[in-house]
């Protein structure tokens, strides 16, 4: 992990938060390159769950092929959520269609190039890590991966390799 990222986010209690943030930004790194890193907001004092709701709707309806990796965060200055989240498509990511795409039926959003692994790290110190943290992750299955599909943080998925399987749960 690079330093001054270490010296960021580890403050008072250093190893034990930065060895839960190398091992959280190792994870999500192996699962995908991601690309893009997007901030989406709604017009309304969303929930948690609305937020959730919308955004996976969206996701599913209009950028089936996404993988997506996102965390929500409560709203700094009024009640309700918004999310942050990292893309990853293997032909690449038309941010300004996914900008007009999200923009014209939520609002306000913003994409960011990623450069490297320490974006990241940066990123899942910021939002992942986060006291009462929500988070959720789809990796599309693909003909040339073994990538596999998972659900919610808190629900069944899909287990690629040895070791058994667990079926996602049907909806």
């Amino acid at each position: 992990m690079n330093e001054k990222i270490f010296e960021r986010v580890c403050g008072r209690d250093g190893v034990k938060s930065g060895l839960l943030v190398d091992a959280m930004s190792n994870w999500v790194c192996g699962l995908a390159e991601w690309q893009v890193i997007a901030h989406l907001t709604f017009p309304w004092e969303a929930s948690l769950n609305s937020a959730r709701r919308c955004h996976d709707r969206f996701m599913s309806r209009s950028h089936p092929d996404l993988d997506y990796f996102y965390a929500e965060e409560k709203n700094p200055s009024r009640p309700g959520y918004h999310i942050h989240e990292l893309l990853y498509r293997p032909m690449g990511i038309l941010c300004k269609g996914l900008w007009s795409d999200w923009f014209e039926k939520y609002g306000r959003c913003r994409f960011e190039l990623i450069r490297s692994m320490d974006d990241v790290t940066g990123y899942c110190a910021k939002y992942v890590l986060k006291e009462q943290a929500w988070w959720n992750v789809r990796i599309v299955r693909r003909p040339d991966s073994s990538a596999m599909r998972f659900s919610d943080g808190g629900g069944l998925f899909d287990v690629s390799g040895g070791g058994g399987e667990r079926r996602e749960a049907e909806k």
